[in-house]
């Protein structure tokens, strides 16, 4: 008689299990490449053109921002160059707002963006109506040297905070503001809550108004040590 067949006691994977396992693990491995993203300050920017720093509202909006303050005049570009991690297809917001939410018509602060030399067809300072990002949509760049433009188109407050380019065409956009953008601001600069370095001071003078300048520059000048603490740049 025939012998009979002996079994494992483990049930054999069909090849169709094998290959929905080989697809899921391939899956998986995509999932775990992370997108390349970049955060550029407007404030930053090498060349700032005829747009001004306003640092007024840090404690209300998070951040100074350039403002296109031309009296009716279209103020010139700002400018920067910034270097991408790879060229290809980035997904851009940015951070703006509409600064006349209830103005009927053409918006006042609109300005264009131009990467590379080529504007966008989207126009920004136009929404929303608080501090927020607008979206940019996908842009292909071919080079990973990337020249950004403030573009103002009308003189009348513009108002641009920061840009955010990133390869995940698909993701939401950053926080709008409160604690989750500072968060998110820090995270993207790589800085952390805890401080770099420590020292010791005679005087502490918080605040870098009039009085506050005048105290911390009079104790200087009286030999102590003295930390003036300012929460803008001026």
């Amino acid at each position: 008689m025939p012998s009979a067949a002996r079994s494992t006691g483990r049930p054999r994977a069909s090849s169709g299990t094998r290959a929905g396992l080989v697809s899921l693990a391939f899956a998986l491995a995509v999932l775990t490449l992370r997108a390349d993203s970049l955060l550029i300050e407007a404030e930053a920017f090498a060349d700032r053109g005829g747009w001004v720093l306003d640092t007024q509202f840090c404690d209300t909006m998070g951040s100074p921002y350039l403002l296109a303050h031309g009296l009716g005049t279209p103020v010139a570009d700002a400018v920067t160059t910034v270097t991408l991690p790879r060229a290809g297809v980035w997904r851009l917001w940015v951070r703006t707002r509409d600064w006349t939410p209830d103005a009927a018509g053409d918006k006042p602060g609109r300005f264009q963006i131009a990467l590379n030399g080529a504007s966008l067809s989207t126009f920004f300072g136009i929404a929303p109506a608080a501090w927020g990002w607008a979206d940019g949509g996908a842009v292909d760049l071919a080079s990973t040297s990337l020249e950004i433009r403030l573009r103002d188109l009308t003189g009348f407050d513009g108002r641009c905070d920061a840009l955010f380019l990133t390869t995940d065409t698909a993701a939401a956009p950053p926080p709008d503001g409160g604690t989750a953008l500072a968060q998110w601001r820090a995270q993207m600069r790589g800085e952390t809550a805890a401080p770099e370095t420590t020292a010791a001071f005679d005087l502490v003078v918080v605040g870098g108004g009039f009085g506050g300048c005048g105290a911390a520059l009079a104790a200087a000048r009286s030999g102590l040590r003295v930390a003036l603490v300012q929460d803008r740049p001026v």
